[in-house]
């Protein structure tokens, strides 16, 4: 099983025979694991388990929850034995460990050098060079953010839901503000993409997640491989990579 509890969703993933069962539920929902899991079919105790965690708030819940439902230890993701790219180029303290996992899962899809886009909570470019070193990249407000905030901060602005097939010229102004949070976004990250390959001399493709993504994707130029479940695959990546190899493992 893996479990990712981002900053405003927990994903569930329970494997059997090479077949994932994979739920998203909100983080107001954590309660309801247990519940997702058994949904699933599952009444067993689960073998092996992994969990990967952005909100510390929420990992202490869900560990109490999970470790209900699991066989063994529960294996907490990170940085350390089972990630095969460099992360010694960025503050690796701060990197979240999302990002490394959805890295490691998008080495699988194509070859270094890559760009791994998160279109979620917040939107972030990743860039992994041709020697499989994590160089960084840059973060910015997600797609609801940067709406909640427009509504929240303005006094006129009005809350709006984007819709796909908006124009990029708005005429009027929930249209224009649909119009920023989905083309302007698209050409914020490939614009951005470009400049840091110019500015490395190399390219390589782009890998894109995250729950915003398929809003995004229609007005994107370039090419792109798009892999909705990014961070699960990482998740079970690195799973595979040690499950058996527990006392390399942090473990709680």
């Amino acid at each position: 099983m893996a479990v990712n509890i981002g900053n405003s969703s927990i994903r569930i993933a329970v494997r059997k025979e090479n077949k994932i069962h994979n739920r998203q539920i909100s983080v107001h929902a954590a309660g309801d694991i247990k519940k997702t899991v058994h949904d699933f079919g599952f009444e067993d105790l689960i073998e092996h388990c992994v969990i990967s965690s952005v909100s510390p708030g929420l990992t202490e819940t869900l560990y109490k929850d999970v470790k209900q439902l699991a066989k063994h230890e529960i294996i907490q993701a990170e940085l350390g034995p089972g990630f095969h790219i460099d992360y010694s180029c960025y503050d690796a303290c701060h990197l979240g460990i999302d990002r490394a996992l959805c890295c490691e899962a998008a080495l699988l899809k194509t070859q270094a050098p890559f760009a791994m886009v998160d279109f979620g909570t917040a939107t972030t470019i990743n860039i992994v060079d041709e020697g499989r070193r994590f160089l960084g990249g840059m973060i910015l407000p997600g797609v609801a953010i940067g709406l909640s905030s427009l509504n929240s901060g303005t006094a006129l602005l009005p809350a709006v839901t984007p819709k796909e097939g908006t124009a990029l010229i708005g005429r009027d102004t929930e249209e224009c503000i649909s119009s920023g949070a989905i083309h302007g976004n698209a050409i914020l990250v490939e614009n951005a993409i470009s400049e840091m390959w110019r500015q490395l001399g190399v390219s390589g493709e782009t890998v894109i997640t995250g729950g915003s993504a398929e809003l995004i994707l229609p007005s994107l130029k370039a090419s792109y491989i798009h892999e909705p479940d990014l961070i699960i695959d990482g998740l079970f990546l690195i799973l595979d990579r040690i499950a058996r190899s527990a006392p390399h493992m942090n473990r709680r």
